[in-house]
């Protein structure tokens, strides 16, 4: 994620999470998504392991993007630091940044791509 897009964000929008923290669950409303600043995220689904978000990398867009509960449980793997923004601040991003708006719609994809492989098709 270009830091341009993110210049002037309060300091209270950064939240800092131990190791092993939970940041939100599957099923839950959400009103937030997050950029990563520091650390790692880990995403589960029921006990697997879906993603990794690692620095520069976003999570949570879904809940904003179509209010529905959350797919999935984050929690840190490491000590991490996360820009958490709201609907609103979310919706500006959109407004003002294309690169933004793109850097999420490729996230979507690329998560939506790596759903969408069996696990025949990743063996063979």
């Amino acid at each position: 994620m270009e830091s341009g897009a993110l210049r002037g964000f309060d300091p209270q929008h950064v939240q800092h999470v131990r190791k092993g923290e939970t940041i939100f669950l599957e099923g839950a409303e959400g009103h937030h998504m997050y950029v990563v600043l520091e650390g790692q995220i880990e995403i589960t689904v029921g006990e697997r392991v879906v993603d990794r978000i690692v620095v520069g990398s976003i999570f949570g867009e879904m809940a904003l993007v179509d209010s529905h509960p959350r797919t999935g449980t984050a929690v840190a793997s490491s000590p991490s630091k996360l820009l958490r923004l709201d609907e609103k601040e979310f919706l500006k991003l959109v407004g003002e940044s294309p690169a933004f708006s793109l850097k999420v719609m490729r996230t979507m994809a690329e998560r939506l791509r790596r759903a969408n492989v069996t696990p025949e098709a990743a063996a063979g």
